[in-house]
């Protein structure tokens, strides 16, 4: 297939995902809204901002960088250098997950006083901790998979931490938190499901990848000596 028909194919998979998971995302915040109060839908809304801190210092330019390198390297067939690279990134990624994981579990009431101006916020943040890692785990394999040109990996991924997010939220409100009430804490165990979900899957596809290029190195012919 040729680079053309692979962009557009790559594009179209990704936006019909997108769409998709938008759908979903939908919603689920108009199922939120309706099960849970203004107040806790807004204690859930407050940890946004220092997820998004945290992705940028951990997820998006090392994902970037990955994608890149790991574009470099398939062109080349340098396929050990592609899984030195991985773990170099994901060693990286992980030390500054860990670090970050580390200040907002510990950190999370003096967060959610000064900082958020919402203590009720705190068990949230220390849930939402959690979701660093794996989250920079999942960001590390997609940015392997958009270096190999592959975009079903990353859209199945989309589609199932959106999937698994909603479902988790459903089964906690008819079961757990039907007698107590839905809060913001069973919305934030949703949106860790998905991430610790679709994290195992990425990563189980990456080996599946890696496993395959190596063996297809393997059974080329080597060069005859002379």
């Amino acid at each position: 297939m040729s680079i053309k028909k692979e962009i557009v194919k790559g594009t179209l998979i990704l936006t019909a995902a997108g769409i998709v998971t938008r759908v979903i995302g939908l919603y689920n915040r108009i199922y939120l809204a309706n099960i849970i109060s203004a107040a806790e839908l807004g204690l859930y809304q407050l940890i946004f901002p220092i997820l998004a801190v945290c992705s940028s210092v951990c997820c998006y330019g090392i994902e970037a960088a990955l994608s890149k390198i790991i574009s470099e390297q398939s062109a080349g067939g340098c396929i050990q250098n592609m899984h030195r690279t991985m773990h170099i990134g994901i060693t990286i990624a992980g030390a500054l997950s860990a670090a970050l994981f580390a200040i907002i579990y510990f950190f999370a009431e003096p967060l959610a006083v000064y900082f958020l101006k919402a203590p009720a916020c705190s068990e949230c943040l220390k849930i939402a901790a959690f979701v660093i890692p794996f989250s920079t785990l999942h960001a590390c394999t997609l940015g392997y998979f958009f270096g190999m040109q592959s975009a079903a990996v990353p859209a199945a991924s989309q589609l199932l931490e959106q999937l698994v997010r909603v479902g988790t939220i459903y089964g906690l409100s008819v079961t757990f938190y039907a007698v107590s009430g839905a809060d913001a804490v069973m919305a934030v165990y949703g949106m860790l499901a998905g991430e610790i979900v679709s994290c195992v899957f990425t990563i189980a596809a990456y080996k599946i990848s890696i496993y395959r290029s190596e063996k297809a190195a393997k059974q080329q012919p080597k060069p005859q000596s002379r």
